[in-house]
C-alpha cells in the first residue's frame, strides 16, 4: 500500500467511525458567501502580488508587500462586513474563502524572498521579534486561515518596533519576520491540501465558525447542542452542529459539506462495487 492510498484508507476508516444518518429533511442552513465580492476583492491582492514578484525579492521588499496585503485584507473584510456581517454564517464563509486565497499571495512572496535568500537568522532576531510582540500565539497543528493573517499582523507591528532601534540590523530583522510569516503560511498550506491532515482541519474551522457566530437578534455567542454527519442518497457527507443562543436560546443547525469526506466514500463505493463483480467464466470445455 502506498502513501496516498495510506491516507486514502485512514479518512476513509475515520468517516466509517464517525459518519452517522440523520433524518433526510433536517432544516439546516448552508453558508452562502457572497461570491460578487470575492471576484472583486481578491483580484487586488493578486494584482500586487504579480507585480511585486517581477521585482527581486529581498526581504524588506517581502515586507513591504505583505504589509501592503494586510492593508488590502483589512479592506476587505470592512467592505465584506458592510453587505453580509462577518459575525454571520455567509459573512464567516465570505472571510474564510478571501483569506484562503489570500494566503496564497503571501506564501509566493515569503517563498519567493525565503528561497532567494537561504541564509538562517540570526538566532538572537528571533528573541528580539518575540519581545517586541509580546508571545507568539498558538496556530495549533491544523490554523485557521484568519489565525495566519493574525500572527502576520502581529509579527509586522512588532517588526516596525525592531526597524525603530539603530542597533539592530533591518536586513536581518525583516527576514526573521519573513521566515516566521512563511513557516505560518506552509503549515497552513499543508494542513488545507493535504488529504492526511484535511478532516481534522475542517473540524477546526468548523468550530472556528461557531465562536465566531453571532444571533442576528441579540447578538448572543452559540454553543453547540449536538453534532452528527449525514451521508445523503448519492453519497455526499456534510457535518451538522445543532447550536443554541446562550442569550434566547434560539436554535439553528449549520451544515457543512465535506468534500474531501464525499470524495473519498464515493471512491470506496466504486472500489466495493468493482470488488461485487464477477469476472465472466468461459463455457466448460469450450477453449478460449
Amino acid at each position: 500500500m502506498n502513501k496516498d492510498s495510506f491516507r486514502s484508507f485512514l479518512t476513509i476508516s475515520f468517516l466509517v467511525v464517525l459518519t452517522t444518518w440523520t433524518p433526510g429533511n433536517v432544516d439546516a442552513d448552508l453558508p452562502s458567501p457572497n461570491q460578487a465580492m470575492l471576484d472583486r476583492l481578491l483580484p487586488r491582492a493578486k494584482a500586487v502580488t504579480d507585480e511585486a514578484l517581477k521585482q527581486p525579492m529581498t526581504y524588506e521588499h517581502a515586507i513591504l508587500t505583505i504589509k501592503h496585503l494586510v492593508e488590502l485584507r483589512r479592506e476587505a473584510l470592512i467592505e465584506i462586513n458592510g453587505k453580509t456581517p462577518l459575525t454571520s454564517f455567509d459573512g464567516i464563509e465570505t472571510q474564510d474563502r478571501y483569506d484562503l486565497r489570500a494566503i496564497q499571495s503571501l506564501l509566493d512572496i515569503t517563498h519567493t524572498a525565503t528561497k532567494q535568500d537561504t541564509t538562517p537568522p540570526p538566532r538572537e532576531y528571533h528573541r528580539h521579534l518575540g519581545e517586541a510582540m509580546g508571545s507568539f500565539p498558538a496556530l495549533g497543528d491544523s490554523p485557521v486561515a484568519f489565525m495566519i493573517y493574525g500572527l502576520t499582523d502581529l509579527v509586522i507591528r512588532g517588526l516596525e518596533k525592531l526597524w525603530a532601534n539603530p542597533s539592530l540590523s533591518r536586513e536581518e530583522a525583516a527576514k526573521t519576520a519573513v521566515v516566521i510569516i512563511h513557516a505560518a503560511a506552509l503549515i497552513f498550506d499543508v494542513t488545507t491540501n493535504d488529504n492526511l491532515f484535511q478532516s481534522n482541519a475542517a473540524g477546526l474551522r468548523q468550530s472556528s465558525v461557531v465562536a465566531r457566530l453571532r444571533c442576528p437578534v441579540d447578538q448572543g455567542t452559540y454553543a453547540v447542542s449536538q453534532m452528527k454527519n449525514r451521508v445523503d442518497a448519492v453519497g455526499n457527507i456534510a457535518t451538522l452542529y445543532t447550536v443554541s443562543c446562550q442569550v434566547c436560546s434560539e436554535p439553528i443547525v449549520l451544515e457543512f459539506p465535506q468534500y474531501l469526506a464525499t470524495r473519498l466514500n464515493r471512491m470506496a463505493e466504486k472500489q466495493k462495487i468493482k470488488k461485487n463483480r464477477k469476472s465472466p467464466r468461459n463455457a466448460r470445455g469450450v477453449e478460449p
